[in-house]
C-alpha cells in the first residue's frame, strides 16, 4: 500500500523538522517555568484572590507546566497522511527524549491529554469566578461538579483519541517508516482515522465531542463574561475600588480564554481533527502545531501585563496601586443578595 504524505514536513526534511519542533518546545518550558513560579507565587501570596480561586489557580498551574515539560519529553509531531487506497488520517509521531517503547507511547498519551486540559482551563476557572460573584460562592459540591464534569469530558475526548488512534498491526507496518524518517529510529506513534474499521466510531465519538467543547466553551465565556458584568454593575454596594479589581480580573481571563483560542483551541481543531476530514493543507498541520507549548507562556505574560500588583512586585516598584486587603464589606458586596 502506497503511502502520501499530505501534510507535514517531507521525508527530505522530516529529522530537521522534529529537531526544530523539539527546541521550540524546549524554548517554551524554559521560559514558562521561571515565569509561571514568579507569577502564581505573587497571586498566592497576596489578599486580592479569595481561597477557592487561589486553589484554581495552583492546579491549574502545576498543569501548564506539567503539559509544557512533557511536550519536552513526548514532543508530538503531527502529520497528515493519505494512502493510495483512499485511507486518510492523522499519525502524531513521539520526536521527543528516546526511551522504551511503552514509555514514549504512554509519554505521548499524556501529553494528548494534557493538550487537550489546555481547552478546559481557561472556561472552568471563568466558571468558579461566576461562582463567586453571581451565586453564593463556590461549595465543596461545586468542586465535585467540576471534577467530574472535567474528567468526563477528557475522557470522552483525548482517553477515546488516545483508544482509537493506538497503532494496529497494519498502522505498524504501513506508516512506521514515517516515524522513522523524523527521528531516525523506531518510535512511538498514533494514528486517528475514521477509516480504521475497529476503532471507526470511537474517532468520530472523539471528534464530536472535541467540537462540542469549543462550541460550549466559547458560549460558556460569553454567558458569563455578560453575568458577571452585570452582577457587579447593579451592586451598588461595591466599593469603587473593588470593582476596578474584579474588573481587571475579568479582563485577564477573558484575555487568556482568548489567547487559549488563538494558541491552543483553533490549531488543535485545524492540526488534529482536520486532516480527518481532509481539510488541512500542506505544512500548516505542524506549523500551526508548534503553537500549542505557546499557549501557557502568553496566558502567564498576560499576567504580568494586565494584572499590576504582579507587575509592580516583579518589577521590584514600592507604590502599590492596588489594595491588597479586602475588607469584609466588600467580601460580602460579592456575594448575590439574598
Amino acid at each position: 500500500m502506497a503511502i502520501q504524505i499530505l501534510n507535514g514536513a517531507s521525508p527530505e526534511v522530516a529529522t530537521t523538522t522534529a529537531i526544530y519542533a523539539w527546541w521550540n518546545n524546549v524554548a517554551a518550558c524554559l521560559i514558562l517555568i521561571p515565569l509561571i513560579s514568579i507569577s502564581t507565587f505573587i497571586l498566592l501570596k497576596g489578599k486580592t484572590i479569595l481561597k477557592h480561586m487561589k486553589y484554581a489557580i495552583g492546579i491549574y498551574k502545576l498543569l501548564d507546566v506539567a503539559f509544557s515539560v512533557l511536550f519536552v519529553l513526548a514532543c508530538p509531531i503531527f502529520v497528515a497522511v493519505e494512502t493510495s487506497d483512499g485511507f486518510e488520517g492523522l499519525m502524531i509521531v513521539n520526536a521527543g527524549v528516546s526511551m522504551p517503547a511503552v514509555l514514549t507511547m504512554t509519554l505521548l498519551m499524556f501529553s494528548i491529554v494534557l493538550l487537550t486540559q489546555q481547552i478546559f482551563s481557561s472556561p472552568t476557572i471563568y466558571f468558579i469566578r461566576y461562582l463567586q460573584i453571581c451565586r453564593r460562592g463556590v461549595h465543596p459540591s461545586h468542586a465535585v461538579i467540576i471534577i467530574i464534569i472535567n474528567l468526563f469530558f477528557l475522557s470522552l475526548s483525548s482517553g477515546v483519541l488516545c483508544y482509537s488512534s493506538y497503532p494496529v498491526i497494519d498502522d505498524v507496518i504501513n506508516l512506521s517508516g514515517i516515524a522513522v524518517s523524523y527521528v531516525g529510529h523506531e518510535t512511538s506513534f498514533l494514528v486517528l482515522s475514521v477509516d480504521k474499521t475497529a476503532t471507526s466510531i470511537s474517532a468520530y465519538v472523539s471528534s464530536i465531542t472535541y467540537v462540542s467543547i469549543l462550541l460550549v466553551a466559547v458560549v460558556a465565556m460569553i454567558f458569563f463574561y455578560f453575568k458577571i458584568n452585570s452582577k457587579m454593575n447593579s451592586n451598588l454596594n461595591m466599593s469603587e475600588n473593588l470593582k476596578k479589581m474584579q474588573k481587571q480580573a475579568n479582563q485577564i481571563l477573558t484575555m487568556q480564554f482568548i489567547l487559549t483560542l488563538i494558541f491552543i483551541q483553533l490549531p488543535f481543531f485545524y492540526s488534529v481533527l482536520g486532516p480527518l476530514a481532509g481539510l488541512s493543507q500542506k505544512l500548516a498541520t505542524y506549523l500551526l502545531s508548534i503553537l500549542f507549548v505557546w499557549g501557557p507562556v502568553i496566558n502567564t505574560v498576560s499576567i504580568f501585563v494586565f494584572k499590576t500588583e504582579v507587575r509592580q512586585k516583579f518589577c521590584g516598584c514600592s507604590k502599590e496601586v492596588e489594595t491588597t486587603v479586602i475588607n469584609v464589606a466588600d467580601r460580602s458586596a460579592m456575594k448575590p443578595d439574598m
